[in-house]
């Protein structure tokens, strides 16, 4: 199997299983225990926030665990509209985002909070000027991610960032395709809040990370007990949160190098496709992506089942973005860039990251052009 399918989740890294097997192993207790075994525990989840914030140029106080990238998304959204100040009821976000930050706005907008959602351009981005037209001392919060996980696109946080604070509103990004993958620092950027998560750069699922400027104040979404500077209740998973330590570690190494990779093999397929398919398009912009992110649009094709037969030929890709998988509505952010159903519907994504060789890339090339030429021709 060629796996192409970064974008969803980067396969579990050796060495990251090997140190979440030795932390296992010693049965340490409750991190939260006054104990040695509760204090050791403890001192392995400071590590880990250590490395984080190191990673994210923030302090090692500003990162607070979750259970992965939705929770963070939901706490920013949700805790950040909880606790606005009177008079600042009004969320805007983008209608390209992950569906845990539209999830999380449209609770926000049963609430009573007043939501706005912007639209991108053709290209798949949100312009930060459109973005500051929409903006007044109404807002309390804007959130746009950083890179987009269906098309790759990346946005000008900073200059939206800036706007947000003209009228004194905070600013979140969901920086989960472009943590360890793109240069992402948010305190450089002007974000108050960041969510990165674990399993894209190769750590465990289920532990992710919100990245909270000091001083910013959250309503807990999470009730009973007073971890994570009381802000997000429950014993941290401690295995959950060394592996992903790890991970940021080894991927922070790696990121020069894994990112030059991934576009090389990126550009390489999707050159080989174009020659085999000269009629298939890209959704989304040529240049400023996150590196090894490619989305093509065959035409008269049906994206799920040329993802079924690239499947059985030893190729995985996807329609988008992997919550959304088996749903029978086309793509969110395909629409929103002006697609039509049957063109948001005749798209595949392909994404590179560090087990994928440019050789891979060739023959993954071949494949595609191999089993679209097959269904077009009935067979």
């Amino acid at each position: 199997m060629i796996y192409l399918d970064y974008a969803a989740g980067a396969p579990l890294d050796p060495t990251v299983a090997e140190r979440m097997a030795d932390v296992m192993a010693m049965g340490l207790g409750n991190p939260s225990s006054l104990h040695s075994a509760g204090r050791k525990a403890r001192g392995l989840i400071d590590e880990a926030r250590e490395t984080l914030a190191k990673a994210l140029g923030v302090d090692f106080a500003e990162v607070l665990f979750t259970s992965g990238g939705t929770e963070a998304d939901n706490l920013a959204i949700l805790g950040c509209m909880g606790a606005a100040p009177a008079g600042r009821d009004a969320l805007v976000v983008s209608a390209i985002e992950h569906h845990a930050v539209l999830g999380a706005a449209e609770q926000a907008e049963r609430r009573g909070f007043r939501v706005t959602r912007m639209a991108p351009g053709p290209d798949g981005r949100v312009e930060p000027e459109a973005v500051a037209q929409a903006l007044d001392e109404s807002v309390a919060l804007v959130s746009v991610m950083h890179a987009n996980n269906e098309t790759g696109a990346v946005m000008d946080v900073p200059a939206m960032a800036a706007a947000a604070h003209r009228v004194g509103a905070l600013c979140h990004t969901d920086a989960v395709q472009s943590f360890c993958c793109l240069p992402f620092l948010p305190a450089r950027m002007g974000c108050d809040l960041a969510s990165v998560s674990s399993h894209k750069i190769g750590g465990p699922p289920g532990v992710g990370a919100l990245t909270v400027r000091r001083g910013v104040r959250l309503r807990p979404i999470l009730h009973g007990g007073s971890q994570e500077r009381g802000v997000r209740s429950g014993t941290e998973a401690l295995h959950l949160i060394v592996g992903f330590g790890e991970a940021v570690r080894l991927a922070m190494e790696r990121r020069e190098d894994d990112a030059a990779l991934a576009r090389a093999c990126a550009d390489r397929f999707e050159a080989a496709v174009r020659v085999g398919v000269p009629e298939v398009q890209r959704n989304g912009p040529a240049g400023r992506t996150r590196p090894g992110v490619v989305n093509l649009r065959f035409g008269g094709l049906d994206g799920a089942a040329l993802v079924i037969s690239l499947d059985m030929a030893g190729v995985a890709a996807s329609t988008g973005a992997a919550c959304s998988a088996g749903s029978p509505e086309p793509s969110h952010v395909l629409l929103a860039m002006g697609l039509d159903e049957d063109e948001a519907r005749a798209s595949v994504r392909f994404s590179f990251g560090r087990g994928v060789t440019e050789d891979q890339a060739d023959r993954a090339a071949s494949i595609v052009v191999e089993q679209v030429r097959r269904m077009r021709r009935g067979v």
